[in-house]
């Protein structure tokens, strides 16, 4: 697969990305029977507009899913290559799995992050708060 990032556009010193254009591109060049895994939220949104395949797995209601299960996929079917696409909040959930994939070194899985910087969802556009954040008092102190 040639490198996406050829579609980067140029802002200031960065590259950004297009999410979806990008996940157009990796759906686009999909040849065999690659298995993709679509987090909750806008990367799943964007997968399926991306276009529909059978071999597309899209997250409902399960935040920081999408990695761990593309991983139990690889492990079960070493020979299909396997796509997670997860946003940078649901990666936050399971970042404990992480240590496990790197132990176990799959060949077949790859990993996208899509770092939105925000954690909430797509449908939730509320302005957000300005200032310092809430501090919270624990329970277990009395203080």
């Amino acid at each position: 697969m040639s490198n996406p990032l050829s579609a980067a556009a140029s802002y200031d010193n960065a590259k950004v990305l297009n999410r979806f254009d990008l996940t157009k591109r990796l759906v686009a060049r999909l040849r065999n029977e690659e298995a993709v895994i679509g987090g909750i939220g806008n990367t799943n949104f964007d997968l399926w507009s991306a276009g529909h395949r059978p071999q597309n797995f899209y997250m409902l209601g399960s935040m920081g899913l999408a990695i761990p299960i593309a991983f139990g996929v690889a492990l079960a079917q070493p020979q299909r290559h396997v796509i997670a696409l997860e946003g940078d909040g649901s990666l936050l959930m399971q970042l404990g799995c992480l240590v496990t994939i790197a132990a176990q070194q799959p060949k077949n899985l790859t990993m996208v992050i899509m770092d939105k910087a925000s954690i909430r969802s797509p449908a939730d556009s509320r302005p957000r708060r300005r200032g310092p954040p809430t501090m919270w008092r624990s329970p277990a102190r009395p203080d």
